[in-house]
């Protein structure tokens, strides 16, 4: 049986592990059509008439409003990534493939999360 994201939910947080021990995983709030309508005027504001481009920054700001923390995120030299704006903007530049496997997450929370119960 499914889950589905109900209202009550809307603002919760959701643990989407990337490994089985659960070491490394990304923190994410659910995006409502209300905010990806939002999100998607400001990247067409800010792409102008560039449709590549607005598909490009929309999915940017998509993470960015999505992902609240995340742990075990390292570069290739094994160089821990910190969570911020900056770095999310970075990795979506730089490795659409990953971009790609956070957006699928993103889109499906409800169903492959866990209720995070930390007090924020």
């Amino acid at each position: 049986m499914p889950k589905i994201l109900t209202d009550a939910y809307r603002d919760s947080t959701f643990f989407v592990a990337y490994n089985e021990d659960k070491t490394e995983g990304v923190y994410l709030k659910p995006l409502t059509d209300t905010m990806k309508g939002k999100l998607r005027n400001e990247a067409q504001k800010e792409a102008g008439a560039d449709d590549t481009q607005t598909g490009a920054i929309l999915v940017r700001k998509m993470i960015q409003a999505s992902v609240q923390d995340w742990k075990g995120f390292y570069d290739v030299a094994g160089v821990d990534i910190p969570c911020d704006k900056e770095h999310i903007k970075e990795i979506c530049e730089c490795d659409s493939e990953f971009t790609a496997g956070l957006m699928f997450r993103i889109q499906n929370v409800a169903r492959i999360g866990e209720l995070e119960e930390r007090k924020n």
